[in-house]
C-alpha cells in the first residue's frame, strides 16, 4: 500500500477574491521590477539586481509558491489577461519620457503581435503556413513603397487608412498564393521549405533595387524618413504630458500598438469559442490523429438530440436545433472525411439514425423529419461514394437504456415498451457491436442499408 502523499503549496486554494488580489500583486511586482531594472544607469548594479532577481524566483518555483501563482492564474486566466493589459498601459508612465526605453517596448509588442498571429495560424490550420511568411513581409513592404516619405517610390501616397487596407489585401493575396499548396506539408519538409521561402523572399526584396531589377524597395537600404503617423489631428511624432508625467513619441506608437493587440486578442478568443473555430480545430485534430494511426478507416456520425413535440409545438428555433444537430452536422462529417478515406484506400460511415427514421414518431416531429433525412441521407451518399470503395449504412435503434429516454416519464416510456416484441430496452453495447461490424471488413459488400436493432419494433 503506498502512503498518500501530502498535499503541496501548488495545489493549495485560497478565497477567490484573495487570489484575484493576488494576481494584481504580482502584475504590480512585475511592473516595479521591469521599471527599475530599466531605470538602472550602472552595468554592475543592473547585472546584480537581474542576478539577484532570478535566485528569487528560483526559490520562488523550489518552494512551490510559483505553482501555487501559476494555478491561481489558470482558475483566473480573465483576471490575469485584464491585470497585463493594465500593467502594460502602465508601463510607459514609469518611464520618465525615454525614448530609448520606449523603443524596446515598442518593438516587443510588435514581436508579440507577430508571435500571437502565428500562434493563430498553428492553432486554427494546426500547421505553419508559409502564407504567414508572406503576410509579415509584404504588408510592411507595400505600406513603406505607398508612404509619404521622399525615399518612397510610388508616385500616389493614399492617406494612412488606405494604404493599411491595400497593404492587408497585398499580403493576404499574396499569403493565399503561396500558402495554400503547402496546406498539406507538415514536419521537417514544412520547415524547410519555409526556411528557404524566407531567404528567398528576402534576397527577392534586395534585388528590388534598381540595379539587378525594379527600383521598387531600394534594397537593402530600405525606405527610410517615413513620417510620423498623424490621426485627426493628433502627431504621433510629438512628445505629451499627461496629468504632469512626460511621454516620448514612442509612447504614442507603443499605446497604439497595444490597442491593435488588444483587438487581436479578442477577435482570436471570439473565433476561438465559436462553433466554426471550434469545428476547424477538431477537424485539424483528427486528421493529425488519423495520420498517426495510419490513415482515417472509419466515422461514426453519433451526435444528436431528442425533444419530442408535436407539430403544433414545434417553433422554428426548436426545428432548427434538430436540423442543425442532427442533420446538418452529420453531412459536414461526412464530408470532412471523405478526403481521409480516399487517402487510405476507403472506408465506412456509420450513420446513427433511428427507428424514427422508419416509421412515424408520434410527439416527435422534429427528429422524426431528421432520422428520414439521414436515412436519404445515407442511401444518396452510399450511391455516390461506392466508386472511392467508402461503404455508407445507418443504425436504426429503437428504445435504448441511455439518458435520452429521460426526456419522457417513466409511464410514457413503460407504454412505448409494451410495444416491442422482446418486452425489453436495448443496450448501448449490442447498438455499438453493430455499428462495430458495419465498420469492420466483415461487411465489406454492404452499402446503404438501414439495418434495425428495436427488439422488433419495425418487423
Amino acid at each position: 500500500m503506498i502512503p498518500d502523499q501530502p498535499p503541496t503549496l501548488a495545489q493549495a486554494r485560497i478565497r477567490p477574491a484573495l487570489e484575484i488580489l493576488l494576481v494584481a500583486l504580482v502584475m504590480g511586482a512585475a511592473l516595479f521590477a521591469t521599471s527599475y531594472a530599466l531605470n538602472i544607469d550602472d552595468g554592475g548594479v543592473f547585472v546584480c539586481f537581474i542576478a539577484f532577481l532570478a535566485a528569487f524566483i528560483a526559490v520562488l518555483f523550489r518552494i512551490g509558491v510559483m505553482g501555487f501563482i501559476s494555478g491561481v492564474s489558470q482558475r483566473h486566466r480573465k483576471v490575469l489577461v485584464l491585470a497585463a493589459f493594465l500593467v502594460a498601459f502602465l508601463f510607459p508612465f514609469t518611464q520618465g519620457g525615454s525614448d530609448a526605453n520606449m523603443s524596446i517596448a515598442t518593438q516587443v509588442i510588435i514581436f508579440a503581435a507577430a508571435a500571437m498571429g502565428l500562434n493563430i495560424v498553428v492553432g486554427l490550420a494546426g500547421l505553419l503556413d508559409l502564407g504567414y511568411i508572406a503576410f509579415l513581409g509584404a504588408g510592411a513592404f507595400t505600406a513603406a513603397v505607398l508612404s509619404r516619405s521622399a525615399f518612397a517610390t510610388a508616385d500616389i501616397h493614399p492617406p494612412f487608412i488606405v494604404v493599411m487596407l491595400i497593404a492587408g489585401a497585398v499580403s493576404a493575396t499574396l499569403g493565399l498564393i503561396i500558402g495554400s499548396p503547402t496546406l498539406r506539408v507538415s514536419g521537417d519538409y514544412l520547415a524547410i521549405v519555409t526556411l528557404a521561402f524566407g531567404e528567398i523572399f528576402r534576397i527577392t526584396m534586395i534585388n528590388l533595387d534598381g540595379e539587378a531589377g525594379p527600383d521598387i524597395t531600394h534594397g537593402s537600404n530600405g525606405i527610410p524618413a517615413i513620417p510620423d503617423l498623424n490621426l485627426f489631428g493628433f502627431d504621433f511624432g510629438d512628445p505629451h504630458t499627461v496629468l504632469g508625467i512626460p511621454l516620448g513619441r514612442f509612447s504614442n506608437y507603443y499605446f497604439l500598438l497595444l490597442l491593435l493587440l488588444g483587438f487581436v486578442i479578442l477577435v482570436f478568443v471570439r473565433l476561438n469559442n465559436s462553433r466554426i473555430g471550434r469545428g476547424w480545430v477538431a477537424i485539424r485534430e483528427d486528421e493529425k490523429a488519423a495520420e498517426a494511426m495510419g490513415g482515417l478507416h472509419g466515422l461514426v456520425n453519433n451526435a444528436g438530440i431528442y425533444q419530442p413535440k408535436s407539430l403544433m409545438e414545434t417553433d422554428n428555433e426548436l426545428w432548427d436545433r434538430h436540423m442543425r444537430i442532427n442533420q446538418t452536422g452529420c453531412f459536414l462529417g461526412m464530408k470532412a472525411v471523405v478526403p481521409a478515406m480516399e487517402r487510405t484506400g476507403g472506408g465506412s460511415i456509420v450513420n446513427i439514425s433511428s427507428g424514427a427514421g422508419l416509421r412515424g414518431s408520434p410527439q416527435a416531429f422534429a427528429y422524426s423529419a431528421t432520422k428520414w433525412a439521414l436515412r436519404g441521407m445515407t442511401k444518396s451518399a452510399a450511391m455516390d461514394l461506392a466508386r472511392k470503395k467508402i461503404r455508407v449504412n445507418s443504425v436504426h435503434p429503437g428504445p435504448i437504456d441511455t439518458e435520452m429516454l429521460n426526456v419522457r416519464t417513466p409511464e410514457q416510456n413503460a407504454a412505448r415498451l409494451k410495444m416491442v416484441p422482446m418486452k425489453r430496452q436495448g443496450t448501448a453495447e449490442e447498438v455499438a457491436r453493430l455499428v462495430l461490424f458495419l465498420l469492420s471488413d466483415e461487411s465489406a459488400y454492404i452499402t446503404g442499408a438501414e439495418v434495425a436493432i428495436d427488439g422488433g419494433i419495425t418487423a
